[in-house]
C-alpha cells in the first residue's frame, strides 16, 4: 500500500471489549461512543469522523471535548499513572493500584458514558455522597475525590477538555470532621502483644521471620516483603538494610534499616548461597520446606512405587504456580489464617510497625523512633507512637 492510500485511511468503527462500547481512535487517542452495535453509537461514529476529516484529520477542542466521556478521562488518567509512578526498578508502584480502586466507581457505574463537559459540581457531590453510604471514612472519601480532580487535571493539560469544566470541580471542598455523615476512623493501634504471641505458633516460618523483623525494625509490610541478600550491607556488626523498593523511593529518599543482632538472628536461616538478587522471604520456597517436613515425618516409609505414582499425579494436575515473593496483601492473608487458627482477632501487618514505635519511644525516646521509622519530620512519628496519656498517668501516679 502506497503511503498516500494509507494516509486517506479512515479509522474504522470497533469493539472496546472490556467495557462492551463502540471506540474509535483518532490522532492516537481512543474515543467512546456509547454501546457497541447501536444506532446511536454509529451516527455518533460517522458525526465524529465527519468533523475529524473536516477539520484536516484532527478534531477541534470543543469536538474532542464532547466526545471524550468520564470513563474515558479516568482511563487515560490510570494509564497516565502506570507509566509514570515506577519504582527504580521498572515495577508499577502500589499507589496506582488506590487511583484504580477511587475511579472505578465513575468508569463502570451510572457516570461512565456521560460527556465529561457534564460531569460538574454536583455530580461530584453526588458521587461523593455515594461514598459516604458505602461506609467509607472521611479521609478516605477526600482523597478518591481528590484523585477525580486529578484525573480532570489531567484531561485539561491534554486538551481534551476546556479548562472550565476542572476549574468548576476545585469548588467542591473535602468534608470537614463532623460534618457530611462520613464516619471518622478509629485510628490504627499497636497489635496486643497476646494476640501477637498467640498467632505465632500458627504461621509458616517464613510469615514469622516476617513479624518478628516487623517487630525489631519497625518497617513497613511493603518494605519485608521486597528484602534481598543483594540489599543487605553485612560488612559491619550492624547490618544495613536498603530495600529496592518502599514508600517514599519515588521521590528520591533513601530508606536505610539498622538490624541489629536479634535482627540479624531473624534474618540469617534465610540466606540461601547463590540466590543474593531473589526474595529472601518467598511463599514459594516456604511450600518446598514445608512439604519436605511433611515427607520427613511420614508414618510409612516412603518406597520407589510411591514417588513414581506421586509424580504421575503431580503430572496430571495443573498445579497452582506459587509465587517467589510475597505481596502485601498475601502476607496479611497468611497472618489472618494464623490468626483464625489461634483464635484472636485478626490484625494486619502495618499494625505492627506502631508496636515497633511506641516500644522504641517508651524506652529511647521520640527522637529514637523518628530515626528508627524513617521519618524525617518528628510530628510524623507521633502518629506511631503515643505514649502521651501513658506518661501523664505515670506521672499522676508518682506526683499524687
Amino acid at each position: 500500500m502506497s503511503a498516500k492510500n494509507k494516509k486517506e485511511t479512515v479509522p474504522g468503527y470497533r469493539l472496546h471489549k472490556p467495557s462492551g462500547r463502540a471506540v474509535v481512535t483518532l490522532n492516537g487517542r481512543d474515543h467512546y461512543l456509547g454501546k457497541f452495535d447501536s444506532d446511536d453509537s454509529r451516527d455518533a461514529y460517522r458525526t465524529l469522523v465527519a468533523t475529524w476529516l473536516a477539520n484536516g484529520r484532527r478534531l477541534p477542542l470543543a469536538g474532542v471535548a464532547r466526545s471524550v466521556s468520564v470513563a474515558e478521562v479516568c482511563d487515560d488518567f490510570l494509564s497516565w499513572c502506570e507509566r509514570e509512578y515506577r519504582d527504580q526498578d521498572g515495577v508499577v508502584a502500589r499507589s496506582v493500584e488506590n487511583v484504580r480502586i477511587a475511579l472505578r466507581p465513575l468508569v463502570h457505574g451510572r457516570f461512565a458514558a456521560i460527556p465529561a463537559v457534564d460531569f460538574g459540581p454536583r455530580a461530584l457531590v453526588e458521587f461523593r455522597e455515594e461514598l459516604v453510604a458505602a461506609g467509607l471514612v472521611r479521609r478516605t472519601i477526600n482523597e478518591r475525590v481528590g484523585t477525580v480532580k486529578r484525573a480532570f487535571r489531567h484531561a485539561t493539560r491534554e486538551e481534551r477538555i476546556p479548562p472550565s469544566v476542572f476549574q468548576s470541580l476545585q469548588s467542591v471542598e473535602g468534608l470537614r470532621r463532623g460534618r457530611g455523615g462520613a464516619r471518622e476512623p478509629e485510628g490504627v493501634t499497636p497489635v496486643p502483644d497476646e494476640h501477637v504471641e498467640r498467632a505465632l505458633p500458627f504461621m509458616p516460618p517464613t510469615v514469622r521471620a516476617m513479624v518478628e523483623l516487623q517487630l525489631l525494625t519497625g518497617c513497613r509490610p511493603g518494605e519485608v516483603v521486597v528484602v534481598r541478600p543483594c540489599d543487605i550491607d553485612r560488612s559491619g556488626s550492624v547490618w544495613l538494610l536498603r530495600p529496592a523498593r518502599h514508600k517514599n523511593s519515588w521521590r528520591g529518599h533513601e530508606r536505610v534499616i539498622a538490624l541489629g543482632e536479634r535482627a540479624q538472628a531473624v534474618i540469617r536461616p534465610f540466606l540461601r548461597p547463590g540466590c543474593l538478587d531473589l526474595p529472601l522471604f518467598s511463599p514459594a520456597e516456604s511450600e518446598r520446606v514445608r512439604w519436605q517436613v511433611l515427607r520427613s515425618n511420614r508414618a510409612t516409609p516412603l518406597w520407589p512405587s510411591h514417588v513414581r505414582a506421586q509424580e504421575r499425579q503431580r503430572a496430571g494436575r495443573d498445579r497452582r504456580k506459587l509465587n517467589e515473593e510475597y505481596s502485601v496483601a498475601s502476607y496479611r492473608r497468611a497472618i489472618a489464617r494464623a490468626c483464625r487458627k489461634a483464635g484472636v482477632p485478626k490484625w494486619s501487618p502495618g499494625r505492627l510497625r506502631h508496636n515497633a514505635a511506641t516500644r522504641i519511644r517508651r524506652e529511647r525516646g521520640v527522637e529514637a523512633a523518628a530515626a528508627v521509622l524513617g521519618h524525617r519530620q518528628v510530628e510524623t512519628t507521633q502518629i506511631y507512637a503515643d505514649t502521651q496519656l501513658a506518661l501523664a498517668m505515670d506521672v499522676a501516679a508518682k506526683i499524687g
